[in-house]
Formats: C-alpha cells, sequence, structure tokens
C-alpha cells in the first residue's frame, strides 16, 4: 500500500476515505504543519503500517473551482516534494519502495511543473504580474530543471524556426530532448 501510494497518491480527497478511529490515534492524526499536502502526508503515514481497502463505490463528488489549493502549482509542489523529503528514512533497504519513491517524485514534478509552465504562461501576458513570472521560473528550475529545459528548448526552436505559438503542439516529438 505504502509503495503505491508513494508511485502516485491514489486519495485525491480526504474525504474518500474513511478512518478507524485506532488507526488516527495509532498514527498521529492529521500533522497540520504539513501546509497544503498534510493529507497526502497522513496517508503515506497510514500506508507505511495499514492495508487499505479499495470498494469501487463513488462517496464523494470533488467541486473544482479555481481558488483551490490544489490549482496552486508553486505551492503544491514545494509542499509535495516536502513530503517526499520526509519519506526518505522509510524507503531505505527496499528496492521496491525506493523505484516508488522515484516515480511519484517524477510523476508530481512533472504534474506540477506542467501546471506552473501554464500560469507563468498566462503571467508573460500581464505586466503586473512579471516578479510572480520570474519567481515561478526559478521555482521550475530549481525543482523541476527537466520540465524547465523542455520547455526552454521548445521555446528557442520555436523562435528560430519562427514557429507560431498555436502551432506549436504540431511539433515533432524528434526534436524535443
Amino acid at each position: 500500500y505504502y509503495a503505491a501510494m508513494l508511485r502516485h497518491n491514489y486519495i485525491w480527497m480526504p474525504a474518500m476515505v474513511m478512518h478507524r478511529r485506532a488507526v488516527l490515534n495509532e498514527t498521529g492524526g492529521f500533522d497540520t504543519a504539513a501546509d497544503h499536502s498534510g493529507d497526502f502526508e497522513f496517508h503515506l503515514r497510514v500506508t507505511r503500517s495499514h492495508p487499505v481497502h479499495y470498494h469501487g463505490q463513488t462517496v464523494a463528488e470533488y467541486r473544482m473551482h479555481g481558488t483551490q489549493t490544489s490549482h496552486k502549482a508553486d505551492l503544491m509542489l514545494k509542499n509535495t516534494l516536502a513530503v517526499y523529503r520526509l519519506q526518505r528514512e522509510y524507503i531505505r533497504g527496499s528496492g521496491q519502495r525506493r523505484k516508488a519513491y522515484k516515480e511519484g517524485l517524477k510523476f508530481f514534478r512533472h504534474l506540477y511543473g506542467e501546471q506552473l509552465v501554464g500560469k507563468i504562461r498566462t503571467q508573460s501576458r500581464t505586466a503586473g504580474e512579471r516578479q510572480r513570472m520570474a519567481e515561478g521560473a526559478l521555482l521550475l528550475l530549481r525543482h523541476c530543471p527537466k520540465v524547465f529545459l523542455y520547455h526552454l528548448y521548445r521555446k528557442l526552436y520555436c523562435t528560430v524556426f519562427r514557429i507560431k505559438e498555436q502551432e506549436q503542439d504540431k511539433l515533432p516529438s524528434e526534436i524535443l530532448p
């Protein structure tokens, strides 16, 4: 259960889960200091020592709106990577856990990195947002260098060959690193 949770957070919102009180007490419950990824951190703690059962029935629906924390790629990236750093001591000595850890890091760096790129593109069109755009680019370079380099290369390629933004999605994948 733990390796699967490391690989991909399959519990996207807390309302999807019913917890036993004994498990909450034993694991210490939700860590309020874990900011925007506290539920993910808690579920990782639980799955390290307890089984998880999936029954396939809808128990909750997720309402999406633009002000949700999960739409704030910069916060989610920083906080999710902080949760992964906490897991380092629990993956030692287990090839399966180490592999799942690496896959999860790659997944979340790509997920939030791409979302951050979209946010940066939007901010680049707004004069007052240039500072946030620069901060986002630095965050991307620090935590998701492959995503940063991919989009930098793509932008340079399109500039050199004068490919319009709306045509970029038609680029052959061979030109991309």
